[in-house]
This record gives C-alpha cells, structure tokens and sequence, in this order.
C-alpha cells in the first residue's frame, strides 16, 4: 500500500506492478495476529532490507478495519541471528487532545460568535457594547492559545513527530494569525472626526468592512477547523 495520509482516505493499493508480496496470508488466533510473507530484500522506490540489522516500523489497530493504528513502535531486527529489540512509540495524550478540543470549540463555538452577537445588538445593548464584544473576544483568544499550547505539549512529550501536519494545524494556525491581527486592528480603530456628531472618515469606513470581513473569514475557517478536528480525532 501507499501511505500518503495517516487517515483512512490515505490508504490506497500500489500499482499491480508493486504487488510483489509472496505467500501473503493472516490468521488470528487466542489474541494473536500472525501476518506471513515473502519479500523481496531490493526493490526500486523502497529501502532496501540487508544482512545484518535492519529497522522496521510496526502499528495496531483496534479492529480488522482500515483505519488509524493508534498503537505503534519500533523494531531493530537482525535478519542473519534472529535477535531483536523493540521499542513502544508513545503516542499523543488523549486527554491533552480533548482539552485542546474543548478549549478551541468553547473559544470558537461559543465566545466568539456571543462577541459577534453584542456588536450586532449594539443599538440595544447600549454604548457598552463595544467593551463586551472586545472582552470576549479577547477572551476567546485566550483560551484558544491555551488550548493550542496544551496540544502542542502532548504532542512533544509523545513519539509523534512533527507538530503541524495534515490539513488542521494548517486552519487552525490561519484562523490565528487572522484572529490576532483582527484584534490587534480593532485595539488601534481609527475613530470619528466629532465624538458629539460623528462623521465616518474613509480610514473609520475602510477599517469596519475589512473588521467585519476578517471576522466572517476567520469564523467560517474555524468552522473547517473545528469540523477537521474532530475527524482526526475519531480517526486516531
């Protein structure tokens, strides 16, 4: 097989040319799973397996279906003696997973769109609109960084690997930099020419549609974000 992905979608079937895999069969028995074959030790496009020690990699799943293998390690085998050690990868804490997943969604799910819905009930609400929408949103800003920084903690003290691959990290750090920014923007507003009759200027005027636009981009990429999250998640 070809692995392009660790999701299911990532699994596909080499060419008939590849499938060079002798006597291949798998049996389970009394908890065990017995995977036999013949392989050939050179091929082109593969590492070549030698005399002497050769390194493998090897993954579980929870069931016979093709999905993420979360249970994964490492093998030394030394093809000529038959000796071997193996090392258990230690894969990303499950709990630091959900408390990333909780913090963006309550960050992303919640306390946003409530910042988004004082500045549109501005009229009602009254002139202490502004300091609501900027609290919580700054706010949800917050807990999304925390919820980030405890993923990228467990993803460090585990045998994953890289930090930011696959389509999410990839949302999550856009919507981001795209938050920050837009706070960042709204902190430094250009304001009215008359507090007591106001008169938008063109910077007041270009700085709300572009506020306004960042705001629906990002929320709209945190929706993806939060939709991909989860779909990685039940696949691990």
């Amino acid at each position: 097989y070809d692995m392009s992905a660790t999701s299911s979608a990532g699994v596909s079937a080499m060419s008939s040319s590849k499938q060079t895999l002798a006597g291949a069969s798998v049996t389970q028995a009394d908890g065990w799973t017995t995977v036999t074959f013949e392989k050939l030790l050179v091929e082109d496009g593969e590492i070549a397996i030698a005399r002497g020690v050769n390194k493998f990699i090897w993954a579980v799943g929870n069931n016979n279906a093709k999905a993420y293998h979360p249970f994964r390690g490492g093998l030394s085998l030394d093809l000529e003696s038959c000796s071997a050690s193996v090392k258990t990868l230690k894969p990303v804490s499950r709990k630091g997973v959900i408390a990333h997943g909780i913090l963006t969604i309550v960050a992303w799910a919640w306390l946003i769109p409530s910042g988004i819905v004082a500045a549109v009930l501005k009229k009602l609400i009254g002139s202490a609109w502004i300091k609501i929408h900027m609290r919580v949103q700054c706010g949800a800003f917050l807990v999304a960084v925390v919820g980030i920084a405890i993923v990228i903690a467990a993803v460090a003290d585990s045998d994953a690997g890289k930090h930011f691959t696959g389509s999410h990290p990839v949302f999550g750090i856009v919507v981001m930099v795209i938050a920050m920014l837009n706070i960042a923007a709204g902190a430094l507003r250009p304001h009215n020419t008359d507090a007591e009759h106001p008169v938008k200027t063109a910077a007041r005027k270009a700085f709300e549609g572009g506020h306004r636009a960042a705001g629906v981009i990002a929320f709209a990429i945190a929706t993806l974000t939060i939709a991909s999250g989860i779909n990685r998640a039940f696949a691990d």
